[in-house]
Parts: structure tokens; C-alpha cells; sequence
């Protein structure tokens, strides 16, 4: 087996050459089968500094082709006792390692699998994007495979078996911002369609605006009162593994909301899982749903489109509902919970009409 540095037909060959193009030098190596590879930067204008960095290179076993198959490197990558799974900060759901499982499985495998993780370009990367634009895949999708990508290959940098990696730059596709949100009649057929165990839920993110996983970690102790004001304190959220994690603005915010609110907030008796596994024949008894784009998460457009289509200052409901906020706008995100009035009385009628037509 052909090792750098081996003799080769009875005469040494060195490691690495070193030439110079315009002001840098450059090296040239071998690949796994002996021919001289293309050369690549050492982005050293000095001879002596150019060989010390080959000489790291070697040293980090970084010099050479590697024979690391992106196979063989991602095996158990997304594995549940993974360093990649078990060393992260922000733990990764359930259902996040089983999508990054599928992406790696269905689509990235079957591409790039057999590929030494060295052999994998940004001309190679660029070809496999279009391949999926062409055979149909949407922008989410394509961009949701890559990030699975460039998990595995900046690993695999930080951990010395690439240079350099080839995902580093590469920018996402836009994503087409096309989901609806629900219609106020919509709202009322999912509570009067919901089991009761999950009615509470869904009142309430029509109500608050907030994200699933937000209202599902919601509990009494997150109920404030200003001056007789009651609002949610909101400042992490609960995952489907039960570990609480930050917001995804990683800002606190205060939701505002009526005393009819109180008794649903309280520990949810479904998991993320059964809750959508509940509302999706429901959601999808809707004969638009499908090219609506109709979810759960729908429910939280509802409150956004809603409380805007009533003329409620929007500026309010974005900071309410979590939403980046740009340039001036971000100016006047510092509320007190007695300036959102407006929004609670919106909530008093939204509600007295749920409970109208719920208990028909």
C-alpha cells in the first residue's frame, strides 16, 4: 500500500515539492495512487515558512490524500452517544437527528459516499445542488441536506481529516415564504375537531403567537402581573426530549394575556409527537391544506395575520411573537406589559368566540 514519504520503484520521493506562482509558494503532493495531486496554496510568500507549513501538514497527517471514505467518517456520526450529538451545547431533538439520519441516508450517501473526504470540492458540492433543483427537491429540502453536510465535513475539519471545508461559504438557497396561515373559521373547526387534551394548546397559540415548542414549556410560574396586568414571561423553550433551551431569539419577551388565559396554562399531558400525530388528519381534513401549506405551526400565523388584519400596531405583534426585528423597529421593543391593551382586548373576543361555537 502506497504510503507519502514510501520508496517508490527503489527511489525516495519526498513528501511534498514546493514551487512558487507570483508571490506565494505553492506545494504539490501525491495521491492515493502515486500521481503528483494539484497544487495547492500555502499562502506563505517565504520559502522557509512555506516548508515549515508543509511540514504541519505532515505532522497533522493533513499533507496527504486521505483514504477516509465519507462513509466510513459518518457511519455513526448522527448516532445518539455521537461526540457530535453528546458535545453539543444546545442538545439536538429527536426529531432533528432523524432528519439529518434521512437527509445523510437518502441523498448525501448515495452521492459522495465512496469519495475520500478529501476528493469533495465546491465545484462537486455546486453540480449536487442543481442535480437536486432539477430532480424537484424544494429550497427548504436542498437547504436542509446541506446543513447535514456541512455538519459532517466541519467536523471533520475541526477533527484534522480535511484541510479545508469545501461547504465553508456556501450559501443557502432563499426559502420561498409560502405557508398560509389558518382563517379565524378555521381556527374555530380545529377546537371544536381537537380532543379535549390538546383544545388548551391550541387556544392559546392562536392567542399568544407563540411557537410550539414555546407554549409546550409554558407553565403558572411563567404568569407575571404589573399593576394587575397578567402576561407571560417568556425566556426558554421545551423540547420533544424534555431538555428547556433558549428562545430561537435568544431575547426574553413578554406575552400579554387575559385572566380567561390562566386555567390552559398548565403541564401539557401530550408530547410534541402525539400532538401532531392528533391534528394532522384534522389539519388536513381541510380541503385546502395541501397547497396552503397548512400546519400547526399555521396557528401561529393566524395570530400574526390576524391581530394585523384588526389593525393592531404591528410593531407590537412582532415583538410579541418573537420576530427579528430591523432597523428602526428594533427601537421600540422595550414594552411594559400595560401598553398592550390592544391586544388583550382582541384576545377576549377571539376567545369568547372559540368558547361560543366550541360548546354548541
Amino acid at each position: 500500500m502506497y504510503t507519502i514519504g514510501d520508496a517508490i520503484m527503489g527511489r525516495y520521493r519526498k513528501p511534498f515539492t514546493l514551487y512558487k506562482r507570483g508571490k506565494y509558494w505553492y506545494y504539490k503532493t501525491y495521491d492515493i495512487d502515486g500521481y503528483r495531486t494539484c497544487g495547492k496554496s500555502t499562502g506563505q510568500t517565504h520559502k522557509k515558512l512555506a516548508e515549515e507549513y508543509c511540514l504541519e501538514l505532515l505532522r497533522l497527517n493533513q499533507l496527504g490524500f486521505s483514504r477516509i471514505t465519507l462513509s466510513d467518517y459518518s457511519a455513526h456520526f448522527f448516532d445518539d452517544n455521537s461526540p457530535f450529538v453528546t458535545d453539543r451545547i444546545t442538545p439536538l431533538s429527536h426529531s432533528s437527528l432523524r432528519q439529518h439520519r434521512q437527509y445523510l441516508r437518502l441523498h448525501i450517501l448515495p452521492a459522495f459516499g465512496s469519495r475520500s473526504l478529501q476528493e469533495i470540492t465546491y465545484s462537486d458540492l455546486k453540480s449536487f445542488r442543481q442535480k437536486l433543483l432539477k430532480d424537484g427537491f424544494k429550497a427548504n429540502t436542498i437547504n436542509g441536506i446541506f446543513q447535514t453536510f456541512n455538519a459532517i465535513m466541519k467536523y471533520a475539519y475541526m477533527d484534522n481529516k480535511i484541510i479545508k471545508n469545501p461547504l465553508q461559504g456556501f450559501g443557502s438557497l432563499p426559502r420561498p415564504n409560502n405557508k398560509d396561515a389558518f382563517r379565524r373559521d378555521e381556527i374555530l373547526y380545529l377546537c371544536q375537531s381537537a380532543p379535549q387534551e390538546i383544545r388548551d394548546f391550541i387556544i392559546l397559540i392562536s392567542l399568544t403567537g407563540m411557537r410550539m415548542s414555546e407554549c409546550y414549556g409554558v407553565t403558572q410560574d411563567n404568569i407575571k402581573n404589573e399593576n394587575g396586568v397578567l402576561y407571560i414571561e417568556l425566556k426558554e423553550q421545551l423540547t420533544d426530549i424534555g431538555y428547556y433551551t433558549p428562545l430561537k431569539t435568544k431575547e426574553r419577551r413578554i406575552i400579554p394575556i387575559t385572566d380567561e388565559l390562566v386555567p390552559l396554562i398548565h403541564a401539557q399531558t401530550c408530547n410534541h409527537a402525539k400532538i401532531k400525530y392528533l391534528m394532522k388528519p384534522i389539519i388536513r381534513s381541510i380541503d385546502t391544506w395541501e397547497e396552503r401549506k397548512l400546519s400547526l405551526h399555521s396557528i401561529r400565523h393566524f395570530f400574526v395575520t390576524d391581530t394585523k388584519a384588526k389593525g393592531i400596531n404591528p410593531i407590537f405583534i412582532e415583538s410579541i411573537a418573537g420576530h427579528s426585528l430591523r432597523g428602526i423597529a428594533a427601537v421600540y421593543t422595550n414594552f411594559h406589559a400595560t401598553d398592550l391593551q390592544s391586544i388583550r382586548d382582541w384576545q377576549k373576543i377571539l376567545y369568547q368566540d372559540i368558547i361560543d361555537n366550541t360548546e354548541k
